[in-house]
């Protein structure tokens, strides 16, 4: 099956070798976002996702700017007119998980400013390589709103929340060499070397898809799994096949007595994981990882 990209409005899409590269077209408005665009924005990870000739995702914007975020006066359109509100919420959630949960790794061009929900797509990205005259920032407190498109969630797990609310609530931007500082972003390159960084010195553009997956998988889970590290193990049929495991004296951290006698499935399913056990110090049996194609955040 091969798939057709081109019934997706608001943007351009290219496919070299394995390399999909999806660019934000609006360049006159700076790629604010239009309808078309949030739209494709919300859909086309899925044919991403389950395209086999993708290997890993660029995303860029046309022109001088990477994107200049929502659309003003399509914004102030939906606030006079609650049910448009409403009516384009879903899409605008559609977009970060859908993101989050594609499984291809997606490398952010930013080329120019990235702004607002310009920032939060290109932050939602795996890496983040940026030109050195690039700006970021989410200014969405100086139009009386707060953070939304997804911001308040990825730029504290980038950075922490007291830095994170310090730029999400006073909107300024920062210097992409500021980005790189604080950890927001990977690398910043001067303009001209942004191509050669992203397409030609990047090993993910000519990694195979079987050595990058399982790093990926990995890597961008749910916040609640993703402070649990696993490691692929064999099967233990019975709970005697499991070393108890003693945390630090006073720690409360231990094999729960009331652990079933059968475990099943591979030794990652017993994490020593406050989060993924309700909250309790100790080992939760039986959870594992549920694949990103299969896994819904909402």
């Amino acid at each position: 099956m091969v798939y057709d990209y081109s019934h997706y409005g608001g943007v351009l899409v290219a496919r070299q070798d394995k390399v999909l590269t999806i660019t934000l077209n609006s360049p006159e408005t700076l790629n604010a976002f239009t309808g078309p665009m949030h739209t494709s924005m919300s859909r086309i990870w899925d044919d991403v996702n389950d395209d086999p000739d993708v290997r890993v995702v660029v995303l860029t914007g046309a022109g001088r700017a990477f994107s200049a975020g929502g659309n003003v006066i399509a914004l102030q359109k939906k606030i006079d007119d609650p049910d448009a509100w409403d009516a384009g919420t879903p899409e605008a959630k559609r977009i970060v998980f859908r993101m989050l949960e594609c499984d291809k790794p997606i490398i952010a061009r930013v080329n120019g400013h990235a702004v607002g929900l310009g920032a939060t797509i290109a932050l939602l990205c795996d890496i983040i390589i940026a030109a050195d005259h690039a700006k970021i920032g989410d200014p969405h407190v100086n139009a009386g709103l707060v953070a939304g498109d997804g911001g308040a969630l990825i730029w504290p797990q980038l950075i922490g929340f007291a830095r994170a609310k310090e730029y999400l609530l006073t909107g300024d931007l920062m210097t992409a060499t500021e980005a790189q500082r604080i950890g927001l972003i990977n690398h910043v390159v001067p303009a001209d070397q942004l191509d050669e960084k992203v397409y030609g010195a990047n090993p993910m553009t000519g990694r195979r898809r079987d050595a990058v997956d399982p790093l990926d998988q990995a890597d961008r889970q749910h916040p609640a799994a993703s402070a649990c590290p696993f490691d692929d193990g064999p099967e233990p049929q019975s709970r005697d096949e499991v070393e108890p495991f003693q945390g630090p004296p006073g720690s409360g951290m231990g094999l729960r007595p009331e652990a079933p006698a059968a475990l099943h499935g591979p030794l990652n399913t017993i994490q020593a994981c406050p989060l993924a056990s309700g909250g309790s110090p100790g080992y939760s049996v039986g959870w594992e990882p549920m694949p990103r194609s299969r896994r819904r955040l909402n």
